[in-house]
């Protein structure tokens, strides 16, 4: 009985390891690829005057999210809200380093307004080849009565790959599977 769990657990072992080896190799091809984050934070009005439903002085929370091509090095896509503003989507009419490791990125909303988004990246000199996540350290937002908005905290953060999950789902499966074949092999 024991060399049948042992062989039992040797094919489980080898199927593990060839299905891991596969997603591994998926998950580097898809690394040369563009990359999805969730940008948000709070910032405080410090224009004097309202911008959209933030009113002067106050402290309003902004949200949305970055696509990178982390091949190219280049910010290919945003959707960046807030209060009481259109969405920032269409991005981007420039973007270059704007010091040693920080990126900035500008672009128009539909409604004729401007926004400049400001974040550390990964390396120094700045550079998004390889990007992983960063924070938020400056915006403008620019147009009819706009202006500044001073960053309190703000992060950019990767959304989990769908080759991770399927690794965590495929790895759940196969120690579920293992204990319930244990199980019925003891009793």
């Amino acid at each position: 009985m024991r060399r049948v769990i042992l062989l039992s657990l040797s094919r489980f072992a080898k199927a593990s390891t060839a299905m891991l080896i596969a997603l591994v190799l998926t998950g580097a091809a898809r690394a040369d690829t563009i990359k999805d984050f969730v940008v948000s934070g709070t910032a405080q009005n410090i224009s004097g005057a309202s911008l959209g439903s933030c009113a002067a002085g106050a402290t309003c929370a902004f949200s949305g999210t970055l696509m990178i091509d982390v091949t190219a090095g280049l910010v290919t896509a945003w959707n960046i809200t807030f209060p009481g503003l259109a969405a920032f989507d269409d991005c981007c009419i420039s973007q270059s380093v704007l010091s040693s490791n920080i990126w900035v990125a500008f672009a128009p909303n539909g409604a004729g307004e401007f926004f400049s988004l400001e974040f550390t990246t990964t390396h120094t000199p700045a550079s998004l080849v390889g990007f992983n996540g960063g924070s938020v350290v400056g915006f403008f937002v620019g147009g009819p009565d706009r202006g500044f908005y001073d960053v309190l905290g703000g992060t950019i953060t990767p959304v989990p790959e769908p080759s991770s999950l399927a690794l965590l789902g495929t790895g759940l499966i196969g120690f579920v599977g293992m204990l319930r074949r244990k199980l019925q092999l003891g009793t």
